[in-house]
């Protein structure tokens, strides 16, 4: 069976042609954060709907977003840069624009879902996945389900666990958030703190994470510094999950997971340092592809619309 899944990225939406869990084709379509964006989208899966990639038209349709959504699958909060997606009745616009039922959720359960269906995650009993992106999100999978209520909060919000208490200002309104403290949104502020007083940083020059990680492997002190407090911070909030969750295993996803085989020794390190029981630890993964969890995700709860298969 064939489906559509769409990610509602910062500044695109990512979108694939999925048969099973094999992905048919993929693109990106830029958006300029304000409600004419839809309709770039829905001109390429009408597109997609009438030359299909694989042996028939896709069936249902499968969609992230970047905020809380409810339990009739309506959003309630989001990212600023999607704000116009708030309160917006997804369902009709699929139904109305493409004639296609659509499964709505938040993009880190969604990543986690998409891991433990067809990831890194296979297997799990308790799967924690933790999405490393402009933000942070997490998601748990329990026993074969993916945890949720009523309100759309449950899992999701580990990036707003408070590791550094009168810390960095959240966009969240509080201090000292996970997400605050390392994440990609957060990664310029510090950049901007701390290059005065390193003048002959290879940073100067570039201010994403694979610059940091490229330049810490060049031995720049910033960014060896910047690597280590990221690294060291996703710890503690990943130790703190894992006392209370007790997940077998961590999958790493999102973009600034992509470089986590030069960190990964580090941040396993902080885990056992951090661990209540070192007996215990939990398996530490990456994922298999990390641009392609919560696609992978939306597009088996697509299926399950039409399949009836429970998540």
């Amino acid at each position: 069976m064939t489906v559509l899944a769409v990610d509602v990225g910062g500044s695109s939406f990512k979108v694939a042609e999925l048969e099973g869990h094999r992905v048919l084709r993929s693109a990106r379509v830029p958006h300029r954060s304000e409600p004419a964006d839809l309709d770039a989208l829905g001109d390429l899966l009408g597109e997609w709907l009438g030359a299909p990639a694989g042996r028939e038209p896709a069936r249902a349709a499968g969609i992230a977003v970047p905020g809380v959504v409810d339990e009739h699958g309506v959003l309630r909060s989001v990212h600023a840069k999607v704000g116009y997606l708030v309160g917006l009745d997804l369902h009709r616009w699929f139904d109305q624009r493409l004639g296609l039922p659509v499964a709505v959720d938040n993009d880190a359960r969604a990543a986690g879902w998409g891991e433990y269906v067809a990831g890194a995650g296979r297997g799990a009993e308790v799967l924690l996945t933790v999405t490393l992106g402009t933000g942070v999100g997490t998601s748990l999978v329990v026993a074969g389900q993916a945890l949720r209520d009523r309100a759309g909060h449950r899992g999701i919000l580990g990036g707003h666990v408070r590791v550094a208490p009168g810390g960095r200002r959240c966009t969240c309104g509080g201090t000292g958030c996970l997400e605050a403290q390392a994440s990609g949104w957060a990664l310029p502020g510090l950049l901007a703190e701390r290059l005065p007083q390193h003048p002959g940083s290879r940073l100067a020059t570039g201010s994403g994470f694979a610059d940091v990680l490229d330049a810490a492997d060049a031995g720049d002190v910033l960014a060896v510094a910047l690597r280590d407090e990221l690294v060291g911070w996703w710890g503690v909030g990943i130790a703190g999950m894992c006392a209370l969750a007790g997940p077998d295993v961590v999958v790493l996803t999102g973009g600034l997971a992509a470089g986590a085989g030069r960190y990964l020794d580090h941040l396993r390190t902080t885990l056992a340092d951090l661990a209540w029981d070192t007996t215990a630890l939990p398996e530490l993964r990456v994922a298999e592809d990390v641009w392609a969890s919560a696609t992978l995700g939306m597009a088996d709860r697509a299926r399950a619309l039409t399949e009836r298969t429970p998540l």
